[in-house]
């Protein structure tokens, strides 16, 4: 009888610890050859996030993109990319901006696919803040990344440590200042944010009543 008890304590404590890395949202930009969507392909947090781009001279058509299998194991089909003719336009720079609710994650990783048409193409910078009127906090600045590629290369960065995006109603994620020394295209593709669900106090509570109950039961 104690072996049983044993084994639904283990059962419950395995459900209710984090059961790794799962998909927060993705962006594949669409299959259609005549345009791009920013709406989310996918989404799993509370309230539906956003991305926007600006700066530069964005090809209002995008560029072709590249297929990907993402987190939660579904191919996504090469349909369009987001991407910008000109990265550097009057000081305007080319950027994007992700606004999402957290509540309920933590360990939040992201990834994506770019292809930097110059050379000179090298690096950029991603920044955060927890409200539209607060200043950017840097998270990676200048962050190497290949120019002149003939295709796609992909990206991705652990955000683990940092405890002051998890769990939060409003994340903004700002990823721009790409270096750029002349004109150059950049197109981007199949962003994904990944991270950890937090088991739910609820959750929690009746399964801590549940294996209470059990071994009640056995003492009996």
């Amino acid at each position: 009888m104690r072996r049983i008890v044993v084994v639904f304590v283990l059962l419950g404590i395995g459900v209710v610890s984090a059961s790794g890395s799962q998909q927060m949202a993705i962006w594949d930009f669409g299959p259609n050859a005549a345009g791009y969507t920013t709406n989310p392909t996918t989404e799993n947090l509370v309230g539906t996030p956003t991305l926007a781009l600006s700066g530069g001279t964005l090809d209002g058509d995008g560029k072709d993109g590249v297929a990907y299998t993402d987190a939660a194991g579904i191919l996504h089909a090469a349909g369009q990319s987001a991407a910008w003719d000109e990265i550097k336009v009057s000081g305007d720079n080319a950027r994007w901006i992700v606004t999402l609710n957290t509540t309920g994650w933590i360990d939040i990783g992201l990834r994506f696919d770019y292809k930097a048409w110059s050379s000179k193409t090298t690096s950029f910078d991603i920044d955060y803040r927890l409200n539209d009127t607060d200043a950017w906090t840097n998270i990676l600045n200048n962050t190497p990344i290949t120019g002149g590629s003939s295709g796609f290369l992909s990206f991705s960065y652990s955000l683990a440590s940092l405890d002051a995006i998890e769990n939060q109603s409003v994340v903004e994620l700002r990823f721009n200042d790409f270096d750029n020394h002349g004109s150059g295209k950049l197109a981007f593709d199949n962003f994904e944010l990944t991270g950890t669900q937090i088991p739910e106090p609820t959750t929690i509570g009746l399964f801590g009543l549940g294996i209470t109950a059990i071994i009640r039961r056995r003492r009996k």
